[in-house]
């Protein structure tokens, strides 16, 4: 089936075509991934203790296994503490992030660069990335696979700032000629922010073995 892509000019303005050709890459996506999640999500249900169970095919969902009557259950979890030691080692991992400037020889691009180091601390602290590198650590042990997603969230509900007008004859901010008062709008200060995305969340091309050739997917969150 071809896929009609959204005009060159204006690739957001046919919302048709876009919506068509992203629910055709969930479709295409969706087959052969639910081995993964009935692995994924046995491996959870296992680290919660609940290790008396079995696939249900006819509702796609593990359940109780039927046992006959007064069978004891005990159940020593070696699969958790097994899983945990694996996870604090995934949490010890802490990846550097490094900037260099684009030439050696532009004192702006070198400068660039060495704001960008001390940047990226405060930005680091600010989304508490130590916190959900820990969260990602636990997913990526039990499921195989998960993923940090980064950036910047625009929402009113951290605040807004006043944004004046410029005059673009004077390039001066514009006051209103009745009042006197600027003039201008209050516009979001917004904040970063980090998102760890589980397997269960994202649809992508299985056949794409490494993860850096991925060109695209879809978070169904």
């Amino acid at each position: 089936e071809d896929i009609q892509y959204p005009s060159a000019t204006d690739a957001y303005a046919d919302t048709d075509a876009i919506r068509s050709m992203v629910m055709k890459k969930y479709d295409d996506w969706k087959r052969g991934r639910e081995n993964f999640l009935r692995a994924a999500y046995r491996n959870i249900l296992f680290y919660r203790g609940l290790q008396w169970i079995k696939w249900d095919r006819g509702i796609g969902r593990w359940r109780s296994a039927k046992l006959p009557h007064n069978t004891p259950t005990p159940v020593t979890n070696v699969f958790a503490s097994t899983m945990d030691a694996l996870i604090s080692v995934f949490a010890r991992i802490e990846p550097q992030l490094n900037f260099r400037p684009g030439s050696s020889d532009e004192p702006d691009d070198r400068a660039a660069a060495d704001v960008s180091v001390r940047a990226i601390e405060v930005i680091e602290d600010e989304v508490k990335l130590r916190l959900w590198r820990q969260i990602l650590a636990v997913w990526v042990g039990l499921t195989g696979m998960a993923w940090i997603e980064t950036g910047y969230d625009p929402s009113p509900m951290y605040g807004t700032r006043f944004m004046p007008t410029v005059d673009p004859t004077t390039e001066q901010p514009a006051v209103d000629p009745l009042t006197g008062e600027p003039q201008g709008e209050q516009v979001p200060i917004g904040r970063m922010f980090i998102d760890v995305c589980s397997k269960f969340e994202m649809f992508y091309d299985r056949s794409i073995p490494v993860w850096s050739l991925q060109k695209e997917y879809i978070r169904e969150k």
